[in-house]
């Protein structure tokens, strides 16, 4: 099996990259933000900008503080940026649940001359996802399963709030080893409106976000909905059951189906809301979801929803014994052209744009995924 190649534009927004890296801001333990925070030591960038421990002169307490990337552009500069993004940051911070990891304040700072925002957190002292499965490649199924159903129990809250995160991957899914067998596992999720509210406050910045993990809406200008969240919630299940690895482990049928649905690169083409992902979860791990041919399994989920019908569209895919096709039969069959349901005749109103799963067995010849 083949890396899986990531197959859409993440060019649109790379006009005007930030001022100054997220490497490269200055943040040396003994400096002091907002007269009370004293840097310690560091903790790691990403695309959003650079995280520390700090040190609160008042309270005597550890915090984790980011620096955000400075919202000037090299091009143009928003003088009204950091108020819309401090606006967003205000409804996180009134967000309260178990799951996320809580925003204790922000404020701005004028990071080499140029506006920036610094937003204070509770410290995670817990491990990355990312951080295990580099260790050990994938989780059991029901350990993913459980791990990603609390992180979408979080995103049904967070959308009810208006609030998305449209960044949610392995880096930012903190977790303890050893709660991985829990039935409802400890795991908390950083930088809940981060992305989004970086969006509104700086439509033209650059944000080198993860393809692996981000909807390809979320590269291109432009409004965005839940739907994103759906893609990522897709791509987190898929990283957590191996799929990003060389050698993609036998993965149960109505999960991969599951994954393809969630991360077809149209919006149209994924599942509406995280609620309906979480059923299709849930449905899919009780028990029935190693038979696909089952009502939990392929046969079970929502039809796709319409598309234009000048869409080009592939036959059936038939196995040589005459049974439905696996789903590396059906990508091997449509790859480029849209993934068809195994239970479903190929018209165009059932064409579903392939997701990660197809893409990876594509890739590869249609091998591994069987």
């Amino acid at each position: 099996m083949a890396l899986l190649t990531v197959d859409h534009d993440t060019t649109l927004l790379s006009r005007h990259p930030p001022v100054i890296p997220a490497e490269r801001l200055p943040l040396p333990p003994g400096l002091v933000l907002a007269e009370r925070l004293q840097v310690l030591h560091h903790l790691g960038n990403d695309a959003l900008g650079a995280t520390v421990v700090a040190l609160d002169a008042v309270e005597r307490r550890r915090l984790a503080v980011k620096v955000l990337v400075p919202l000037e552009t090299g091009r143009s500069s928003d003088p009204h940026g950091i108020y819309r993004l401090s606006k967003v940051l205000d409804r996180v911070r009134k967000f309260d649940h178990p799951v996320n990891a809580r925003l204790i304040g922000h404020f701005g700072e004028e990071i080499v001359r140029a506006p920036s925002m610094v937003i204070v957190m509770e410290r995670v002292a817990s491990s990355t996802l990312e951080d295990i499965l580099g260790a050990r490649k994938a989780l059991d199924p029901h350990q993913a399963v459980s791990l990603v159903d609390r992180v979408a129990q979080m995103m049904e809250h967070a959308h009810d709030a208006g609030l998305f995160h449209l960044g949610l991957s392995p880096s930012v899914v903190h977790v303890l080893p050893e709660d991985l067998d829990s039935v409802v596992p400890k795991v908390t999720i950083t930088d809940l409106g981060l992305i989004d509210a970086i969006r509104q406050a700086a439509p033209r910045l650059a944000i080198p976000l993860d393809p692996r993990s981000t909807a390809p809406e979320v590269f291109q200008p432009g409004p965005i909905d839940a739907r994103a969240d759906v893609y990522s919630l897709g791509a987190l299940l898929w990283a957590a059951l191996g799929g990003r690895q060389p050698q993609i482990p036998d993965i149960d049928p109505a999960l991969l189906h599951l994954v393809e649905r969630a991360t077809s690169m149209r919006p149209q083409d994924r599942y509406d809301s995280v609620s309906i992902f979480r059923d299709i979860l849930q449905r899919a791990i009780e028990g029935r979801a190693d038979d696909p041919t089952t009502e939990v399994g392929i046969g079970a989920l929502p039809p796709p929803l319409p598309v234009s019908p000048s869409l080009p569209h592939a036959p059936a895919a038939e196995s040589e014994s005459g049974a439905p096709p696996s789903l590396a039969q059906v990508a091997a069959t449509t790859a480029g052209r849209g993934l068809v349901s195994s239970r479903t005749p190929a018209t165009p109103e059932t064409v579903v744009a392939p997701g990660l799963a197809a893409r990876a067995a594509a890739a590869s010849g249609g091998a591994g995924l069987a």
